[in-house]
């Protein structure tokens, strides 16, 4: 995507689907920044940071951390004792597989979240936070302009994640130093922005172009607003409001595969099918796209797939 916006001239915007990803960005969550998005491999960055802190820059890693698919690797390697799970549902994950197996390999599983969910069973401890209607907190937008929201219901004793990061720091004999979100606002506006360094733009070798032939097809897949999300868990009526779930496919990928518009499609793979109705649609040829989590259209617990994945379609039954 970066090498098309630079070849033809254009900017590339990044807009998340969830809400609190730009502002994960900013708080250096990536394995390889710091706070305020400075790189971590810049020993400016480590000095700026370490001064803000409190340490020396020199005592802050160079290295960069796991990413989420070298996290679960090493729980299932055995390099890691315990897992520390937040607002993460297992569906969340690239490979809820993977995940699965990662939690079943390590000794101790704490999740945090604002409501039971697929992970909430496997926990060792299972930590309640406070929603966003009882806590105080701060959005980034994807132009970078903060959001900032304050607590509307008081009548709860609901704790912040940040203090329930304290505490658990605090049982391990370490000062997680901000207790408060007006603290935690305090130390990162402090940081300021990063004007130093940026990281490298990532390098990916393009695949090859499958090559389709009847009886199969590219699969593409998104969430719809309204699917099976957790945070949708038991309101049916909201539920009562999504969109049929359908298969989308260009008229001639249908005609290719002999299929007819308002039937039933199958897409499968080795590892499961999936069944709904066929819409057929203006768009490219080759491909199928179905929603990602509506309950007739589980792609990860039903296919184990991704999108660009090629899958195979064939009339379905009733």
């Amino acid at each position: 995507v970066i090498e098309i916006a630079e070849k033809t001239n254009s900017k590339l915007s990044w807009i998340p689907r969830r809400a609190g990803e730009r502002g994960a960005v900013e708080v250096g969550a990536l394995p390889n920044l710091l706070p305020g998005a400075r790189p971590v491999t810049e020993s400016s960055a480590r000095s700026e940071v370490g001064a803000i802190w409190g340490v020396n820059g020199s005592d802050i890693p160079s290295k960069p951390g796991r990413n989420h698919a070298e996290i679960i690797q090493a729980a299932i390697n055995g390099e890691l004792k315990a897992l520390v799970i937040a607002g993460l549902d297992v569906l969340d994950a690239p490979d809820p597989q993977a995940l699965g197996q990662a939690i079943n390999s390590v000794d101790f599983v704490i999740t945090l979240g604002i409501q039971e969910n697929s992970l909430t069973r496997y926990a060792n401890v299972s930590l309640p936070v406070a929603p966003v209607t009882e806590k105080s907190g701060t959005f980034i937008n994807w132009e970078g302009r903060p959001r900032p929201f304050g607590r509307a219901i008081t009548s709860t004793n609901a704790l912040t994640d940040a203090r329930v990061l304290a505490m658990i720091a605090e049982s391990l004999g370490l000062d997680f130093g901000l207790q408060t979100i007006e603290e935690l606002r305090q130390e990162l506006s402090s940081f300021g922005s990063w004007n130093g360094n940026k990281l490298a733009k990532p390098t990916v070798a393009a695949k090859d172009a499958a090559k389709i032939s009847v009886g199969n097809s590219i699969l593409s897949t998104w969430n719809l607003l309204l699917d099976d999300g957790a945070l949708q868990k038991g309101e049916e009526h909201l539920a009562g409001t999504q969109r049929p779930v359908v298969a989308h496919m260009s008229e001639k990928t249908a005609n290719d595969n002999k299929l007819e518009n308002g039937e039933k499609v199958t897409i499968s793979n080795s590892k499961g099918s999936i069944t709904v109705k066929l819409e057929i649609i203006e768009m490219v040829n080759d491909v199928v796209w179905i929603p990602s989590n509506n309950h007739d259209s589980k792609v990860k617990s039903k296919l184990g797939a991704k999108e660009g994945d090629v899958v195979t379609i064939q009339k379905g039954s009733f």
